[in-house]
């Protein structure tokens, strides 16, 4: 939706700014000794995804 409403340039914004969402939350569950499986989880589906 985004690419598509504002541009490839806004997608990649969007795109950094969830990876950095989705890693800061894992490493904040990882120093809390919580499991990050569902960050990494999503982290790696936007990978897939974008290529990111």
């Amino acid at each position: 939706m985004i690419g598509a409403a504002l541009g490839p340039r806004a997608l990649a914004r969007d795109d950094a700014a969830q990876a950095l969402t989705f890693t800061t939350r894992a490493a904040a569950r990882r120093l809390l000794g919580r499991d990050a499986a569902r960050e990494r989880a999503q982290l790696a589906a936007l990978r897939t995804s974008r290529g990111v």
